[in-house]
Formats: C-alpha cells, structure tokens, sequence
C-alpha cells in the first residue's frame, strides 16, 4: 500500500493513481506549478500503509519543496 498524504493549498495536484513501479519504488503523478511552495508527507501518525518488507510502517517523511518561477529560467 501507500500513504501520500497532505491536502490544501500546498499538496501537488494529482493527474493519476499512485501505482508502484518496483518494490522499492512509488509513483505519484502530479501537476506541478511554477514559483510555488509544495508539501507531502509518505505516512502520517494516523496513515501508515507505506511499510517494510517485514510490515513495519515508515516513520512519516515530510517533503517540502519549491518549484522555480518562470521569470527565473535565462533566454539566449
């Protein structure tokens, strides 16, 4: 299983399912958007279907991220 978790303003906009690419490997397609501040958590307290091999939850991980502005990308 999986636990992408997050909401609001901050949480990417998914375009798909989550599917697992290999065992070691999930993938979640989203839309992202420039100049903007992201954030997703893989499990939370409550959300723990990210597990081991063994079925031991992992510790929930936060991810927060920004995506560059468009005025920054250089022109030649």
């Amino acid at each position: 299983g999986f636990s992408w978790c997050g909401g609001g303003p901050k949480y990417p906009q998914t375009t798909g399912k989550p599917t697992w690419l290999d065992k070691r490997t999930c993938i979640l397609p989203v839309k992202l958007e420039a100049g903007k501040d992201y954030q997703l958590y893989l499990n939370t307290e409550k959300f723990q279907n990210f597990r081991s091999v063994n079925n031991i939850p992992l510790s929930p991980v936060l991810f927060e991220f920004h995506t560059r502005d468009n005025t920054d990308q250089k022109t030649e």
